[in-house]
């Protein structure tokens, strides 16, 4: 176990690294037991430290090192970047998009956000776009080439982008990972096949095509809308036969048509034009809303799926009609959307009249609750949406719900045609959005394409929305006031301080620290707009925080430490520009207040009797910083019984099989320093009941131990309470926890400690189940008294205690009798600040008997 402090005021460079003295010799190390705390990696030299692997090559490592890039000041901390604010503005995308899809791709191992968008009504040639948010310019390839957009979807093989495949009018998705799920249609079938395109994200390639039914022909490719997908893991669209059709993206095949009472569309031969799927679908409350204009031109209609029964909705067998009359508008039922209370419950499902000459007047939202009844609209939502009535081009999109950071749910419902309006409305405050635009309603916005935007739909990163329209720009938008481009950045990270200790103990950590930002000016940012909230491991809320200006920090030690472990901190700051991010690297760094981290491992000892001592000795070296080395620290490793030299004269002879060994209580021990120590008051007793005396033990000179208290009864528990042997087992077991005892120690200063492993502290190192092999009896056991005598440098192993070397040297020797010299030693080195000191923890081991 490695503990360290970085010296640096400031994130630097830090390299610790620990050779396994004699390894493959006297010692092997344990594969997989290296770990390491949050900030660094660990690696791995089977050629003395020339080269480093950041694989585990397993028994052949000599040593081990945990390296980090630039670990943080103080150590006990994580940190992470600030994204820089993703302001599309003016940002063509080269054809007509329609949602924006959020998506984040690792390019060159780099995580970098995007934002793709399929060009709708296109069945051929190049048809799908990436913007990298960073740069709002064309996303890189995977390996981070420069790249062409847009390209061509496909129904061919993974990898093939023929440009055979296209997305209908209505093109929503879903995203399930890297995968796209769109509606598609097949241009090689005559625009008649419909089903679900694929296409991977991550690979920028096209995953397959999944025909579902043949459909009206129809030459824009508009016959299929969707795709949404239910609580079921089922995906549905809707086709111009007026059928639901079902996907299943875990076999990536049909799974049934159900029909709905929803008439066909409107053929090739049906005015206006152009034909296709005028409506749209969602999924609302675990059912699937569908609306389409009546294939009669009579109006509009809107339908229900109950997936769980197959068919139409309770309440539902006969699709509502949401507007009457001549239809003046292609569009006249593409407005879907769910109504919330004030507490944010699913309450009705609504759409909204178009540009219409029928009735109800444009703009009108007509709703009904779940069981199909017609029920009011929500409280001023149709005179906002009759507001920005601009005749028969009035097309009202599909909205977006969101809940931007510390603020109510809202739904931003676009506006097609007429001035390109974006609304707000305020589901909580049953009203429009008070501080969004003028009056809830934003034109454009200006600074796009002169403000001819002409919004299809909007995407939210949890910060920001993203807007497409049919004039083929991107750009974001500040979801609570309008502002655009929206100049935000966050930063989220996950601080569970058990995670940087791995030996055992409790108590390594006090408090949670503070969030320190860094790289930003203070003039750049709007803090009155920024705060901080901090969740526990449910994702409940713990607390909503300010950030302080003058330090650009947060106080976290309110947060209670002892019941939140693990938490998420994250950062929610507005800027007033975004320069920056051009000149610095701005960061969060989140702290907690505890010791120093720590990295383990863990070895065994060679069964060889000619092994009597272990060493280790650690290096590190810190960016800024000379290296520094450790003292050497030795653990001698005690004989097991055929390795010892000093036979005794009255050694009893071997108790024959069957028979039992027992320890008279109130028996004592005590050998001289550097002398042997025999047990002169146990027996051992054979079938026939026959007293022996037990062997003599000849132990290697010692450091001299504090009071290690002698044992009780066989069976029974020292004053410490640390469980004697009783009957020995023939089953592996695992050994228990040493009790804490001091030693001394020749350099001096603070007096350091640990504890025994506890369940509810740090993780500890693995602990392989250790054989259980013949040993010398329980009545044969040393666990006596010693006096105090000058201390060395070699400290060993004591039968039946557990010294723990003070400072500068820490360890913990276990030493229980009957356990097998493979039982692993885990090591520790303390390195507190940049000054190197060594803590050695071994599992100390009786050697086999041969």
């Amino acid at each position: 176990m490695t503990s360290y402090a970085n010296p640096s005021p400031s994130p630097a460079g830090a390299v610790i690294a620990d050779p396994i003295q004699g390894a493959g010799v006297s010692q092997t190390y344990v594969p997989g037991s290296l770990r390491v705390p949050p900030g660094f990696v660990g690696q791995w030299s089977t050629d003395g430290g020339n080269s480093f692997s950041s694989t585990d090559p397993g028994t052949a490592t000599d040593v081990v090192q945990a390296r980090s890039a630039a670990v943080l000041s103080p150590a006990t901390a994580t940190s992470t970047l600030l994204t820089a604010p993703a302001s599309p503005v003016n940002t063509f995308t080269g054809g007509d998009g329609f949602i924006p899809i959020v998506y984040t791709a690792t390019i060159n191992g780099v995580s970098t956000p995007e934002i793709w968008n399929l060009y709708h009504f296109v069945a051929t040639g190049p048809n799908v776009a990436c913007t990298n948010r960073l740069t709002n310019g064309p996303c890189p390839s995977p390996t981070g080439a420069a790249r062409n957009w847009p390209q061509p979807m496909n129904s061919s093989a993974v990898g093939a982008l023929t440009g055979d495949v296209g997305s209908s009018l209505d093109p929503k998705f879903v995203v399930i990972g890297s995968k796209l799920y769109y509606p598609g249609v097949s241009s090689a079938s005559g625009f008649t096949k419909i089903g679900v395109g694929c296409l991977d994200l991550q690979a920028q390639q096209s995953c397959g095509f999944t025909p579902l039914q043949t459909a009206v022909a129809d030459a824009g490719g508009n016959a299929v809308s969707g795709v949404v997908q239910t609580p079921n893991g089922k995906m549905y669209v809707f086709s111009s036969n007026g059928q639901i059709l079902c996907f299943d993206p875990s076999s990536n095949g049909a799974c049934g048509v159900f029909g709905i009472g929803m008439p066909a569309d409107r053929t090739a031969s049906t005015s206006p034009t152009p034909t296709g799927l005028a409506g749209t679908l969602d999924a609302i409350a675990g059912k699937v809303y569908v609306t389409e204009v009546n294939a009669t031109s009579t109006g509009a209609l809107i339908g229900c799926f109950d997936p769980a029964a197959g068919g139409a909705c309770a309440g539902w067998t006969t699709p509502k009609t949401i507007s009457t009359g001549p239809i003046g508008s292609v569009f006249s039922a593409y407005s879907l959307f769910t109504a919330y209370s004030p507490a944010g419950t699913a309450t009705s499902v609504c759409s909204t009249v178009a540009g219409d000459s029928g009735t109800p007047p444009t703009g009108t939202a007509v709703c009904f609750d779940f069981a199909g009844n017609p029920v009011a609209a929500p409280p001023g939502l149709s005179t906002l949406l009759a507001a920005n009535n601009f005749g028969a081009s009035t097309v009202y999109m599909p909205p977006a719900v969101l809940t931007p950071p510390g603020h109510h749910l809202e739904s931003l419902f676009p506006v097609w045609g007429g001035a390109s309006n974006n609304i707000c409305y305020d589901w909580v405050a049953q009203a429009a959005c008070s501080s969004f635009g003028t009056g809830g309603s934003l034109q454009g916005p200006a600074n796009v394409h002169g403000g001819d935007t002409r919004p299809y739909g909007y995407a939210f990163d949890g910060q920001c929305a993203f807007g497409l329209g049919d004039a083929g720009y991107l750009w974001s938008m500040d979801p609570i006031t309008g502002q655009s481009p929206c100049v935000k950045t966050k930063a989220t990270t996950t601080l569970d301080p058990r995670q940087f200790y791995c030996d055992g103990a409790t108590g390594h950590y006090s408090a949670y620290g503070t969030l320190q930002l860094a790289g930003l000016t203070a003039a750049n940012v709007d803090y009155a707009s920024s705060f901080v909230t901090v969740t526990d491991s449910a994702n409940n809320p713990i607390a909503t925080l300010p950030i302080n200006p003058a330090t650009q920090s947060t106080d976290l030690s309110a947060v209670p430490v002892t019941t939140t472990a693990p938490i998420t901190v994250r950062a929610d700051i507005a800027l007033n520009n975004t320069s920056d991010f051009t000149t610095n690297t701005p960061s969060m760094t989140v702290t907690f207040v505890g010791d120093p981290v720590q990295m383990c491992f863990q070895t065994i000892v060679a069964n060889d009797c000619t092994i009597t001592s272990i060493a280790d000795q650690s290096t590190q070296s810190t960016t800024g910083f000379p290296p520094t080395t450790s003292n050497t620290v030795t653990l001698q490793v005690p004989p097991g019984p055929t390795c010892r030299s000093v036979p005794s004269t009255t050694s009893p002879p071997a108790v024959p099989t069957g028979g039992t060994t027992s320890a008279t209580t109130g028996g004592t021990t005590s050998a001289p320093t550097g002398g042997t120590t025999s047990a002169t008051t146990a027996t051992s007793t054979g079938p026939a009941n026959t007293p022996i005396s037990p062997p003599l033990l000849t132990l290697p000179p010692s450091p001299a131990l504090a009071a290690v208290p002698p044992p009780g009864p066989v069976g029974g528990t020292t004053a410490t309470g640390i469980p004697l042997a009783g009957t020995q087992p023939t089953s592996p077991i695992t050994p228990a926890a040493p009790p804490l005892v001091s030693l001394s120690a020749p350099s001096p200063a603070t007096s350091l400690s640990t504890t025994p492993p506890s369940p509810s502290s740090s993780p500890p190192l693995p602990s392989p189940t250790r054989s259980r092999v013949p040993g010398p009896s329980p009545s044969a056991r040393v666990s006596g008294s010693r006096k105090s005598s000058p201390p060395t440098a070699s400290p060993s192993s004591t039968k039946g205690g557990a010294p723990f070397f003070s400072d500068p040297i820490v360890g913990a020797i276990d030493n229980k009798p009957g356990f097998d010299e493979s039982a692993p030693l885990a090591f520790v080195v303390l390195i507190p600040a940049f000054m190197a000191a060594v803590a050695v923890a071994a599992a100390a081991i009786r050697r086999r008997s041969r």
